[in-house]
């Protein structure tokens, strides 16, 4: 069935990936295990009834394909499958018609066959299966809220500029009460409301502000995701829940689970916006940021919490500058050295002794090589050691490494190299070129313009030394508008040499618009209120949120001499909103793809314990989440086929349903149930919907049989059977690859 879901050592490492891979698949078989669990209830409604009402039953089945395991008693085969993505009860009568000599189907004339029964005794076998599934879905989760479930609290953390929230009024801390009259207890809750919204329909938010209750109507919008969204986010507290390993290989303090940000940059913080946070983290782009944290002692949680100040660097990185994968990475067209970023275990890359965070300094006969050149020497070296220098931990290496490249062929039969490990332009910390990017867009660029070549080191600009990459984008965006003088270093010479180099201006410059990492380059921004723009650049043409670079640049160009209203978050976090008169030269946005990260971690969200200890409130709760979630999944399917404002994308099938279910699983035995019951009460739908070889597409031609007095021919059931079995598979093979294609990412 389809459902609806909104520096260690070797052996160290090698244990720890052992014991992720058997965590992984423990987690995998317990959602399996699961959804046997909901499956065999199910078919267990069929089977009581058909017992009940006389039926003989020939076999009860837990999943589809060759049997693993299985017994008879009685007359009845019980079996348990190979996939245990379904299961069945057959009956006798269901599917042995038999051919009279006219040629007709004919059905079994025993007496406790299915089809001999009443009409009103088979609308109970078939009905039943769906009733087991509401049931055990309200008592998973009169069970799960007896336990109590953290939920994420209805707070608002952060409203996006222009979007409809933000134009109704909401602001960061307010508390969502109620939705169109249905109460709001958590997070999750707003976001269904609003997806399964009707399209173009106001929302009634009544919201809770410093002890006053207001009403607000929103008209959701559609995203570039294919849902509907008003643009807020759940408020987070500044309790670290995750850091990224990055951490754990930089010297000192570093920031750890359970810590708690109490100061960015001398600035106190106490307030739930991640985003806050963040930006707070990123001020003073090429300077480190001092943060202070809380931190409880793990041996004694009741001690005092530690004061511990961390130093935190950041990494500076620039953007593709076009659609496409080999599109350049530059700073005007100056282009950083190679970067080793990753080295997988047991690769060529490993073997030769390279290190995540080494810089190629030469490339068998490349100087300074760029990622292409270091192809191109794997291609002419097969079978052959290419000798490669590095730079590690500020130091060329005396020596050599020798690398021996891996060649393979591909669909099409041609060579292609596996490097085992991944290239970055990622120099931090030097300023030499790996190369100069001649054209973009059909224009020479400032570097190319400016004379510089592959190899040079640049020292200062404007007679003030520079040393790293985060100090030349940084000059360049104070002398923005300006012509410059660069000192730099000709390759094998430590005599300088000047090269005068235009600055162009742009948004980011003239505006002072901040530089984000990752996600947030996203929030709160827009031209002209427009929050995506249709690109279209060399016959590549596609939607592009409005904050990316290829975004803004088509849009300027088309609106040179006139007057763009850009919306934006400033580093204080203030959405601040000017106009501009577009000029030609401000056209690239060339400071918008200098961005600015630092290791990744997570916050812990504002939420709640969801509990209930009285066991008849328990009840309740239970029996009204399974109808919330009835009521929901029908809603789905209806912005799914009629509004539309639903995308096919967001279906799971089995697949997709056990890699959620097993992050699921990971996160605690808790949510486990929770999501058993989710998918119970979805099978109960779904099974329940008049469509062929589901038990809805049976109760049809049971009603119909109830009405005309005669049951619906043979033949006709036969070919519905048929149709419905090959829908069916149809969409089960589409969907299991689309739920493929998003694990594999």
């Amino acid at each position: 069935m389809f459902e609806m879901l909104t520096g260690f050592s070797h052996d160290v490492l090698h244990l720890a990936s052992l014991a992720g891979a058997l965590s992984s698949i423990w987690n995998i078989f317990l959602i399996l295990l699961g959804f046997s669990v909901v499956i065999f209830f199910h078919e267990l409604g069929h089977f009581s009834v058909a017992k009940w009402a006389g039926i003989r039953v020939e076999k009860f089945a837990i999943g589809f394909g060759p049997e693993l395991l299985g017994f008879s008693r009685g007359e009845t085969r019980y079996s348990l499958n190979l996939l245990p993505l379904g299961g069945y009860v057959k009956m006798l009568g269901q599917e042995d018609f038999e051919v009279d000599k006219s040629g007709e189907l004919t059905m079994s004339d025993d007496p406790r066959s299915f089809m001999n029964k009443p009409v009103g005794h088979r609308m109970a076998v078939v009905s039943a299966g769906v009733i087991m599934n509401l049931l055990l879905a309200a008592v998973l989760f009169m069970i799960v809220f007896m336990v109590g479930k953290m939920e994420e609290s209805p707070i608002i953390g952060e409203v996006v500029a222009d979007t409809p929230a933000s134009r109704a009024g909401l602001q960061a801390g307010d508390r969502i009460v109620e939705i169109n009259r249905f109460e709001i207890s958590n997070f999750n809750e707003i976001q269904t409301a609003v997806r399964l919204a009707a399209p173009f329909e106001p929302l009634t938010f009544v919201i809770e502000r410093d002890g006053a209750f207001l009403t607000k109507s929103v008209v959701p919008v559609q995203s570039e995701m294919n849902w509907l969204q008003v643009g807020i986010a759940p408020a987070f507290s500044n309790e670290i829940v995750s850091v990224s390993a990055e951490y754990t290989m930089m010297p000192g303090a570093y920031p750890k689970p359970g810590d708690v940000i109490t100061e960015i940059n001398g600035t106190k913080i106490d307030e739930a916006r991640q985003l806050y946070v963040w930006a707070k983290m990123l001020q003073g782009r090429n300077k480190p940021s001092s943060i202070i944290v809380e931190r409880p002692d793990p041996a004694d949680p009741q001690k005092p919490k530690k004061r511990i100040a961390i130093s935190i660097s950041k990494s500076i990185v620039f953007a593709r500058n076009g659609f496409k994968r080999d599109a350049p990475q530059d700073l005007l067209g100056l282009r950083p050295r190679v970067k080793v970023s990753r080295v997988m275990r047991k690769s060529a890359a490993a073997s030769a002794g390279l290190w995540a965070g080494d810089i190629i300094v030469r490339w068998g006969e490349y100087e300074n090589p760029t990622p292409d050149e270091i192809r191109r020497s794997m291609l002419d070296h097969d079978d052959r050691d290419i000798p490669v220098r590095v730079r590690r931990d500020g130091q060329n290496l005396s020596h050599p490494l020798y690398y021996r490249p891996r060649i393979v062929r591909d669909r099409e039969g041609e060579l292609k190299a596996v490097p085992g490990c991944k290239f970055i332009l990622n120099e931090q910390d030097r300023i030499i070129l790996s190369g100069v990017t001649a054209e973009a867009f059909g224009k020479e660029t400032p570097a190319a313009l400016a004379g510089l070549r592959k190899g040079c080191e640049i020292v200062a600009v404007d007679q003030q030394p520079i040393n790293t990459w985060s100090m030349l984008a940084e000059r360049f965006r104070e002398l923005a508008g300006k012509t410059v003088q660069l000192t730099y270093l000709p390759p094998g010479s430590s005599e300088p040499q000047i090269a005068m180099m235009s600055v162009p201006e742009s948004l980011s410059t003239l505006l002072d618009m901040p530089s984000y990492a990752g996600p947030f380059q996203r929030i709160n921004f827009t031209l002209d209120g427009q929050t995506e723009i249709l690109v279209s650049y060399g016959g590549e043409q596609d939607y592009l949120p409005a904050y990316h670079p290829l975004a803004i640049r088509y849009y300027l160009e088309q609106h040179i001499g006139e007057e763009v209203q850009v919306a934006f978050q400033d580093e204080a976090g203030v959405v601040r909103h000017e106009s501009v008169r577009v000029t030609e030269e401000m056209v690239d946005p060339w400071y918008r793809r200098v961005v600015y990260s630092i290791p990744d971690f997570q916050f812990k969200p504002v939420s709640y314990l969801n509990r209930e200890l009285n066991p008849f409130k328990a009840v309740w709760a239970g029996t009204m989440q399974t109808y919330y979630f009835v009521a929901t999944t029908y809603l789905t399917l209806r912005r799914l086929i009629f509004t539309r404002s639903v995308g096919v994308e967001h279906i799971s099938g089995p697949v997709g349903i056990i890699g959620i279910g097993s992050r699921v699983a990971k996160a605690s035995k808790i949510d486990l149930l929770f999501f058993l019951a989710l998918i119970s009460a979805n099978l109960a739908v779904l099974n329940f919907l008049p469509l062929p070889i589901v038990d809805g597409g049976l109760m049809v031609f049971l009603i119909i049989e109830k009405i005309k007095g005669s049951p619906v021919g043979i033949r006709t059931q036969v070919v519905t059977q048929l149709v419905g079995i090959a829908l069916f598979a149809t969409m089960f093979v589409l969907i299991t690859f689309k739920d493929i294609a998003d694990l594999i990412g």
